[in-house]
């Protein structure tokens, strides 16, 4: 496994209650970054700020929960390319 495989990572969010209104039933979601979370949700919406989740280490695998939603780290898993 080649070093940028090992450290793919997906960051989950798990909320309580639905989030989006147009999607009442969709309540999971996964980003690429904690950064990638506030693009998508408001901090009211997740229920701490983007600083709260890096400072609770969650970047470090540290699982966050909370009022509103919870937020881990998982390891992202890929085929293996061939290379030529």
């Amino acid at each position: 496994m080649d070093k940028a495989m090992a450290n793919a990572q997906v960051y989950v969010v798990q909320f309580f209650g639905a989030p989006l209104p147009d999607e009442p039933r969709r309540r999971f979601f996964l980003f690429s970054s904690l950064a990638a979370i506030y693009d998508k949700f408001s901090a009211a919406q997740v229920g701490c700020s983007l600083g709260n989740l890096y400072n609770l280490r969650v970047s470090n695998g540290v699982p966050y929960s909370g009022k509103l939603c919870m937020v881990w780290r998982e390891p992202l898993y890929s085929k293996r390319r061939k290379t030529d």
